[in-house]
C-alpha cells in the first residue's frame, strides 16, 4: 500500500517529506499502532536511534 501526501499539505507542515513521513511514524508509535520495532523499521533508522 503506499500513501500520497499532496504538496500542499507537505508545504504547509513547513517541514520536508521525510521529516513528515517520521513525524506521522513517531505519532504512530506514541498512540500505541505500532510497535518500536515496526517503528525503527520504517523509519530505516536502527532500534536504539529510533
Amino acid at each position: 500500500m503506499s500513501l500520497v501526501i499532496s504538496e500542499d499539505i507537505v508545504q504547509a507542515s513547513g517541514l520536508s517529506e521525510k521529516e513528515l513521513v517520521l513525524e506521522l511514524i513517531i505519532l504512530l508509535f506514541q498512540s500505541k499502532k505500532i510497535s518500536i520495532g515496526k517503528a525503527s523499521q520504517l523509519a530505516k533508522m536502527p532500534l536504539l536511534q529510533f
